[in-house]
């Protein structure tokens, strides 16, 4: 088993890279695929951007980029 850091030292990045792990779902950059100057990632089938500066997700969802917690981002890319 990988040892994850705890949630203290890691970045809101290095978070969801370990939940993505636990649930079994790819989490890797889309090459070339920029929003706002934040580079879009696959989570599964959701594109999902990771903004740390401001410790926050945004995920495609419909046809709009929305707010979403790291847990409703696991949520909506298993169930993709």
């Amino acid at each position: 088993m990988p040892a994850y850091p705890t949630p203290a030292e890691a970045t809101i990045k290095e978070l969801l890279t370990a939940e993505a792990a636990e649930a079994g779902l790819t989490f890797v950059p889309r090459i070339g695929r920029f929003i706002g100057g934040l580079q879009v990632h696959a989570l599964g089938k959701l594109s999902v951007i990771i903004d740390v500066q401001h410790n926050a997700i945004k995920a495609f969802v419909g046809d709009r980029w929305a707010p979403v917690a790291m847990e409703d981002a696991i949520r909506l890319a298993r169930d993709k």
